[in-house]
């Protein structure tokens, strides 16, 4: 070929970037997403899939947050799947310390087919957990049975509405001269 990259040279290229960082695979689902939302906020990427998704520096301290990300066709919003626990008490206290509340920001952003970032907007983590946890708990008083908690997931969304009303808008595409940017 001349003078092009070929895909699998383009692939090593995105592993061998990823493995820099110790950003994990980035073939895994939303995952290379993470990662581009961490470069463009310069937030350092989670080693792994499980727990916070980065780490923000602010005034000296470290904190863990959370990125929701989807296809602007999706829209605006956040999905988050958790364990169960055998009573409410016991789930309210993991969704509050270990799952949602643990991470100091929850960073929503979009993405067009080009995988450019449209917009992204911050929430925090108490906030996040004051717009959810009512969902949370509607669901799981509404099951039955324990079998019926282990064959069905437990999760809540957060859509367009409630992280416009609540959130900060921290990016936003630059439209002028886009077109050209990506031309070049």
């Amino acid at each position: 070929m001349t003078g092009k990259v070929t895909i699998h040279e383009a692939v090593k290229i995105l592993i061998d970037s990823c493995k820099e960082r110790n950003a994990g695979d980035p073939f895994a689902a939303g995952r290379i997403r993470e990662i581009i939302l961490a470069d463009l906020l310069g937030h350092n990427i989670a080693a792994d899939l499980h727990g916070h998704d980065a780490i923000v520096k602010v005034n000296q301290n470290n904190f863990k947050v959370e990125y929701k990300t989807a296809f602007i066709e999706y829209g605006l919003r956040g999905r988050y799947d958790v364990s169960w626990y055998p009573t409410w008490e016991e789930q309210e206290k993991y969704l509050l310390t270990e799952k949602i509340g643990s991470s100091k920001y929850h960073y929503f952003a979009t993405f067009d087919s080009s995988y450019v970032i449209q917009e992204v907007m911050e929430l925090t983590g108490e906030r996040v957990c004051d717009l959810l946890i009512p969902a949370f708990k509607s669901v799981y008083l509404s099951r039955d049975s324990r079998q019926d908690k282990k064959n069905s997931g437990l999760y809540a969304s957060l859509g367009s509405p409630d992280i416009r009303a609540y959130g900060k808008l921290v990016y936003e595409v630059p439209v002028a001269g886009l077109h050209q940017w990506l031309e070049e």
